[in-house]
Formats: structure tokens, sequence, C-alpha cells
């Protein structure tokens, strides 16, 4: 942490995690500035309680949270970008493959340029969707009335 944290953050890598075995913990480090990560979210917070939990209990729970009984991935290992990955669902006997192209380094943020989603079901295509980034722009200001909850429920409608 001491070492690797400085490192990563310099180096602009825009999300690195930790899997902390001892006090089963997963850290996520987002958003490097000067040097430092100030984004530090303990995944617990995020989908569930993990403190106190043991590994099948957490299988269990990491399937509820997610929907997929496995996943595999394939990163990338000058810029740790998922290059493929393979996701079980639980039902439905489904099997979802993504793959990301066009990956560039874009103001310091390694970034997916195109990604492709196929959905499979007993071994024959189901659906497929693509998003493709034309242009993207990073550190960009945006005005904080964008994310209240009243303007975000709005856009769901």
């Amino acid at each position: 942490r001491e070492v690797k944290h400085p490192l990563y953050a310099n180096a602009g890598i825009p999300e690195y995690w930790i899997i902390n075995l001892v006090d089963k913990q997963i850290e996520i480090y987002r958003q490097p500035k000067n040097g430092e990560y100030h984004f530090n979210c303990p995944l617990g917070q995020i989908f569930f309680e993990f403190a106190n939990i043991d590994a099948e209990e957490f299988k269990e729970k990491a399937k509820h949270a997610t929907g997929y009984s496995r996943m595999q991935s394939w990163i990338r290992k000058d810029n740790f970008v998922a290059l493929r990955v393979q996701a079980w669902e639980l039902r439905g006997n489904r099997i979802k493959f993504f793959a990301s192209s066009n990956i560039e380094l874009i103001d310091g943020i390694w970034t997916v340029g195109r990604t492709q989603v196929v959905t499979t079901r007993n071994q024959r295509r189901e659906h497929e969707s693509v998003l493709e980034i034309i242009n993207i722009e990073y550190n960009v200001d945006v005005a904080d009335a964008l994310f209240t909850t009243e303007y975000m429920q709005r856009s769901l409608n």
C-alpha cells in the first residue's frame, strides 16, 4: 500500500483494488490526482456488509448482488484494463461475453473506446450490444445540480 499506492497514482491508473484477506475487506481506490488517490470505497459499503463474513456466505451474497454464479476476466498487464470478461448468469442458462477494444490513453486515463457484449443461451447467440465512444473529455467541470436525487430520478422516466 505504501509503495504501490503512489506509483499507481503518479502513473495515472484510474482505479485499483486491494483484497485484504486478513481483515476480510476489499478497498477500492479511484480518482488519482497529484500522486494521491482521493477516493477509498470499501466494497462492503457498496454491496453488502463484508466484515465478519465467511467465504461461502460472501460467495452467496456476491452471487445475489451481481446475478452471476461465476466470472472470469482477462486483464492487460500494462494498464489493468479488462480485455475480456465471461460471466455465467445464475438463472436462465445464459453466459455473457464482454470484449473491450480501441483502448487508448486519453488525458492520462486508459479508455476503452468500444465494448461488445454478447449474451448466449444454450450456446446460441441471444443478444448483442455494442457501446462505442466517439468523443470523450475528462476533468470537465459539471454542475453539482446534475447529480441531485431529483435530477437523477427524472432521467429515469
